[in-house]
């Protein structure tokens, strides 16, 4: 399973809850206000599921609280999802690249260069750089904007030449690589 411009299911099945369908089916649709209701139903302590399947719930929840602006909630939504990963010893930068993002889209830049910097390790043991070049790519773009908005302007420059190195060595894009910009989606701005 591979989490590409935001989109994430472990659930190959139906889901099993009514509240999964709809937090589902308002994510698809970009309702991120009814996504989050039915989220936070999803992720709360009455709902028993399995953990790798509560990381995943965790992380989309804190993907719906981070467009709709509840960043703080967000981060902790993020955390726990990663040490739930963590613990059950599956691949994790799903959640580090979440809180990267989250850092990044809410401009506070020296934070997100020290996110990324660590999460740089959990993306080579994925294989992401050539399993999802393009994927990888944008994400060293954005990097190479934080760096440059940190005052690290020849890092910026090194890292961006990569971005644009991977891209001319795969010339064939992952399609709907775009990702919903975390704040979007604030109350007065549906």
């Amino acid at each position: 399973m591979l989490w590409l411009g935001g989109c994430l299911s472990p659930w190959k099945s139906p889901p099993r809850s009514h509240a999964l369908q709809q937090a589902l089916a308002a994510q698809e649709a970009g309702e991120w206000h009814k996504a989050r209701a039915a989220w936070a139903l999803v992720v709360s302590d009455r709902n028993p599921m399995p953990p790798v399947e509560r990381a995943s719930a965790q992380l989309e929840y804190g993907k719906a609280l981070a467009i709709t602006c509840n960043f703080d909630g967000a981060e902790r939504a993020f955390k726990y999802a990663y040490e739930l990963e963590r613990n059950s010893s599956r691949v994790i930068y799903l959640p580090l690249v979440a809180l990267f993002h989250l850092q990044y889209d809410q401009q506070k830049f020296v934070r997100a260069v020290t996110s990324f910097e660590a999460l740089q390790s959990e993306l080579q043991r994925a294989g992401i750089p050539s399993g999802a070049p393009h994927y990888y790519a944008n994400l060293l773009e954005e990097y190479s904007n934080a760096l440059d908005r940190t005052q690290r302007p020849e890092e910026a420059r090194e890292w961006s030449r990569k971005a644009d190195a991977l891209r001319r060595e795969n010339p064939v894009p992952y399609p709907n690589l775009s990702r919903t910009r975390f704040g979007s989606a604030c109350i007065g701005t549906r």
